[in-house]
């Protein structure tokens, strides 16, 4: 038995992790206190919300209310509210020989109207469609070249017996 609590467990939208095509710059600054601009790079993205690594010293607090300004993976502009939900510490890998540390930042998005919540649902849904699509094709040529590894003389003696009927149905037209 753990003798720790137990956390609380939270409903979460699926999220799309941002790809090497995709725009990942991500602009926020503090609200209402936002005499400051900062810059970094989007990790995933969801209908509700979003997370992002920043350098220890730029992190916003815990429940701190911030203006969010990125691309959605159709590289539509999209800017709005978020509080904070999760802030921790996160190391990465930047090379094989050198790593930084960073804190992760999760946040959740506020005050979205009709317009912004359809957008993001559209552009998360297409490219969940397309990974999909994907993975799909990816296992259509795994289970082939299956096939093909173990069953390679049973699909060469089909084709074989096919060819044959069909030359054949050609030699006695």
């Amino acid at each position: 038995m753990s003798t720790q609590p137990s956390e609380k467990i939270q409903n979460r939208s699926p999220r799309y992790v941002l790809q090497v095509k995709d725009k990942k710059i991500l602009r926020y600054a503090p609200y209402p206190r936002g005499n400051r601009t900062f810059f970094t790079e989007v990790l995933n993205l969801s209908e509700t919300g979003m997370a992002f690594t920043v350098p220890f010293l730029d992190a916003p607090q815990m429940s701190e209310s911030i203006m969010v300004e990125f691309s959605t993976p159709n590289n539509e502009s999209f800017a709005c509210f978020a509080k904070v939900q999760r802030v921790q510490k996160l190391t990465v890998l930047e090379s094989d020989f050198f790593q930084k540390d960073c804190k992760l930042v999760a946040v959740k998005f506020e005050q979205l109207n009709k317009e912004q919540i359809l957008l993001l649902r559209k552009s998360l849904s297409k490219e969940f469609k397309k990974i999909q699509k994907n993975f799909y094709r990816q296992q259509m040529w795994l289970k082939l070249a299956w096939h093909w590894k173990f069953k390679k003389a049973m699909i060469l003696s089909g084709v074989a017996v096919t060819l044959a009927i069909f030359s054949a149905a050609l030699f006695f037209i």
